[in-house]
């Protein structure tokens, strides 16, 4: 299978940009990741298309009743509730 890199995402009407601040070791695993993909016989992945894709699926868990976002007051707290939404224990 030919393996190529994916096209930059086309920024449409309805599309909204927005900035994103990450510490460095996550931006670095978000592009190892990206990576990963094109490595591993696929394309490779924009950020951009895995924040999207987070963000899908994060829609996707509130509208099926697995998000529970009651007492979340801060960063910890969400992450925790992902957590508990995605079956992982700490």
């Amino acid at each position: 299978m030919a393996r190529s890199q994916a096209g930059k995402a086309r920024k449409t009407k309805r599309d909204f940009v927005i900035n994103v601040t990450l510490p460095v070791e996550l931006d670095r695993f978000l592009q190892q990741l990206g990576a990963e993909a094109w490595e591993q016989g696929g394309a490779k992945l924009q950020k951009t298309k895995i924040m999207r894709a987070l963000a899908k699926v994060l829609r996707e868990l509130r509208q099926a009743g697995k998000l529970n976002l009651k007492g979340v007051e801060g960063e910890a707290d969400f992450e925790e509730k992902l957590r508990e939404a995605f079956g992982l224990k700490r």
